[in-house]
């Protein structure tokens, strides 16, 4: 939801720029208890090899305790074992790049990353573990290690000095609507070598497509409820012409005008009423369902599925807002 980095790399991301003292700013940050969650993480754009091929990937440094990435990953590891805390060697690597790259669980990589006045640092990495996200952008693209092992891939990292260095503070919040409170206070005290930024910030793009969807979506529900409406006018209209007899009688032997607009009220709000009920049944009942279990269209994405140069799960869970009910 938020992120600390580093002053102009949202502008120009480069392997140079990092938080010297990002992980010392832990105790600092004014968060209330259960909160939110802080990641520190390294981010490198480094060059892995091994005797067989060699490829460009993205180096992500984590703390395997506290990183939303080993829930989302560790699930999906098909071979191996997942990170371990302080790890000076281990890296988890996508099946895609382990079959590009012609390794296995225990095999030996290199990982290089430069900078920007020609520095080149190296490491030695030892395969842990190979997932599979289902995402080629993914499995093709990401190399999981700790911060031990990506910090001293830092170009110019000061050893000694540098010993708590990160690329950025990945924040997640427990409840999305404190974003806001959160930004205030993380602006009243701001981080002394970094900026804050929160989601929308950091991808506009996916801003702007979140403002046409939703434009769309609500031009075709208004197109819906006008189809819907001329439906049930209909209906109405016609049960009280075919009743003109009926209320003719019932106005004879001393019904008011008023009392039989209140028939046709109650007997549309009835029908209104079980419409509903049916509607919400047969409605709410696939939302549980899609909601669970999601509606998986890998099968028409396989290369996986991009949204405004995002890439997302294939597999879509369904989301009920108060907003759109109403």
């Amino acid at each position: 939801h938020l992120t600390i980095q580093p002053k102009g790399y949202l502008a120009a991301p480069s392997n140079d720029l990092y938080l010297h003292l990002g992980e010392a700013m832990l105790t600092h940050l004014p968060l209330m208890q259960g909160e939110a969650r802080v990641a520190p993480r390294i981010a490198l754009q480094v060059l892995v090899s091994t005797a067989y091929n060699a490829l460009g990937v993205g180096l992500e440094g984590i703390d395997p305790r506290t990183d939303p990435f080993t829930e989302q990953l560790q699930p999906r590891l098909v071979e191996g074992t997942w990170l371990e805390p302080g790890d000076p060697y281990g890296v988890v690597v996508g099946r895609a790049m382990a079959e590009k790259l012609k390794v296995e669980v225990g095999s030996k990589l290199v990982v290089m990353a430069g900078g920007s006045q020609g520095e080149v640092e190296s490491r030695l990495g030892h395969v842990r573990g190979i997932f599979e996200s289902k995402l080629d952008q993914v499995d093709n693209y990401l190399v999981l290690g700790t911060l031990k092992f990506a910090r001293p891939l830092l170009p110019g990292l000061r050893k000694g000095r540098d010993d708590l260095a990160v690329t950025r503070l990945a924040i997640f919040l427990d409840d999305p609507r404190q974003q806001d409170a959160l930004m205030a206070r993380l602006a009243v005290r701001p981080p002394p070598e970094g900026v804050v930024l929160d989601w929308q910030e950091m991808m506009p793009q996916v801003v702007n497509f979140v403002i046409v969807d939703d434009l769309f979506n609500y031009i075709w529900l208004a197109f819906i409820l006008v189809m819907v409406a001329f439906g049930i006018v209909n209906t109405i209209l016609m049960s009280a012409l075919e009743r003109t007899r009926e209320f003719g009688l019932l106005r004879a032997l001393g019904m008011k005008s008023g009392a039989v607009l209140g028939l046709m009220l109650c007997e549309t709000v009835l029908l209104a009423l079980v419409a509903m009920a049916v509607g919400w049944a047969i409605g709410g009942g696939a939302h549980l369902y899609f909601a669970t279990y999601g509606l998986d269209l890998s099968a028409y994405f396989p290369e996986g599925l991009e949204t405004a140069g995002m890439y997302m799960d294939p597999v879509i869970h369904t989301h009920l807002s108060l907003g759109r009910v109403v």
